[in-house]
């Protein structure tokens, strides 16, 4: 699902992370270029309708690839 605000909200928490000096493993999944978005999910979906977002985890990938790896909540961060 692609929005404009899906969008913003990832440049700025790219933003932040750069701020902070983060080290992308896969830069190719942050930043100018990529496309964020909405994870479909087999026992879920997002309706066309707007949604709001509260929180926001900061997830990663070990020991793997994003398919197999092992996910470990780094960090969970309160929005608004």
């Amino acid at each position: 699902v692609k929005s404009n605000e899906l969008t913003n909200l990832h440049n700025e928490l790219y933003n932040l992370c750069v701020s902070f000096r983060t080290v992308f493993t896969e830069p190719e999944f942050v930043g100018l270029g990529y496309k964020p978005h909405v994870t479909v999910k087999k026992n879920g979906r997002l309706a066309n309708d707007k949604k709001s977002v509260d929180i926001v985890t900061l997830v990663e990938v070990t020991e793997g690839d994003e398919k197999t790896g092992i996910r470990k909540v780094v960090k969970e961060f309160l929005l608004g």
